[in-house]
């Protein structure tokens, strides 16, 4: 009953006026970002991580900056040793004291890329993903060289195979496995980049 009221709780707080949070696990560290609401005068963020989702714990305090109506990116970093997986949530108290959270953002522990790399041989990687279609996702890629690449996609299902349909970075063309992602339903698989579909590169080379 406690675990229903506090998701319940959690429901009524979430506000759209946040971006969205976004997390991503790179070298024993966590990269937080989003975006301040426009119009809304906030005092203060509390970044909130959580082991289940469920119950959080306060980490860090962040002092907003006045905004004057533009949008503001604000980027955090905890540095924590994560074994599987972590949530994380953002709370805004506004100068009037009213308080709002943010969607939760989920991120994976990328130290599983290793034996990730393993699954390129397997032809049933991504099952239970028909009909799947995602929209600006965070994702952390490894190639077949063990390189690693950082950017947002957009992913459809299509011909029993996750593809991009827009890529925000230039990647080569080429098959990829998912260590990392803001979408949990992702996580481990494999998606094929089209090439065409992509710009500009953040590239992470294995030291």
């Amino acid at each position: 009953m406690k675990i229903i009221l506090s998701l319940l709780i959690q429901l009524i707080f979430i506000s759209s006026l946040f971006s969205k949070v976004e997390a991503v696990y790179i070298n024993n560290k966590v990269q937080i970002s989003w975006n301040n609401p426009k119009h809304i005068e906030v005092d203060y963020f509390v970044l909130e991580r959580s082991k289940n989702g469920i119950k959080f714990k306060e980490i860090q305090k962040i002092d907003a900056v006045n905004n004057n109506g533009n949008t503001i990116e604000y980027n955090e970093v905890d540095y924590i040793k994560l074994k599987t997986k972590a949530y994380y949530r953002i709370k805004q108290i506004d100068v009037d004291g009213f308080v709002y959270y943010s969607d939760i953002a989920v991120v994976n522990n990328c130290s599983n890329a290793k034996p990730l790399f393993n699954l390129f041989s397997k032809s049933k990687i991504n099952r239970g993903l028909k009909n799947y279609v995602g929209k600006n996702i965070l994702v952390i890629l490894l190639d077949v060289k063990q390189e690693k690449f950082v950017s947002k996609v957009d992913l459809l299902f299509e011909n029993n195979r996750l593809i991009t349909t827009y890529i925000s970075d230039f990647l080569p063309t080429g098959e990829y496995i998912v260590i990392g992602t803001s979408d949990d339903k992702i996580y481990g698989k494999k998606i094929y980049v089209n090439g065409s579909h992509t710009r500009h590169a953040y590239t992470q080379s294995k030291k």
